[in-house]
């Protein structure tokens, strides 16, 4: 099997409480789970996209966005911008990409949002 390397970029316009958000993300069609990647701090979606080349996820679709105040996503008001807010993102982004099951990767603050993301999951 060789590795699917084509890439997409997408946008998502978010509204999150009274917040604007756009997002800007990079995704992979597949049929295999797909694997959601979120950054750290100072970090962005780019971080990840090399997971591409790895011919033993090429049936995975890949998705990895920019948080709010991040890379090439913008948020209308930085004040609000908490783990919180970064999980509610999170779950805003993955129902807009309809995806239900995945595999989560976080590293740093992306690695907090996915361990919150996990647990408030959980409750609802």
């Amino acid at each position: 099997m060789s590795a699917v390397t084509k890439i997409e970029r997408f946008t998502v316009s978010l509204t999150i409480g009274e917040t604007r958000v756009e997002i800007a993300g990079l995704h992979r069609h597949g049929t295999g789970t797909p694997l959601v990647f979120l950054h750290g701090f100072g970090s962005t979606k780019e971080d990840y996209v090399d997971v591409i080349h790895q011919a033993r996820l090429a049936d995975h679709a890949v998705l990895a966005y920019d948080a709010p105040g991040c890379g090439a996503t913008t948020c209308s008001d930085l004040d609000v911008i908490s783990i919180p807010f970064l999980v509610s993102v999170a779950e805003h982004v993955l129902r807009a990409k309809e995806i239900e099951r995945f595999h989560l990767t976080g590293h740093s603050m992306g690695g907090l949002t996915a361990l919150l993301h996990r647990e408030h999951s959980k409750v609802t």
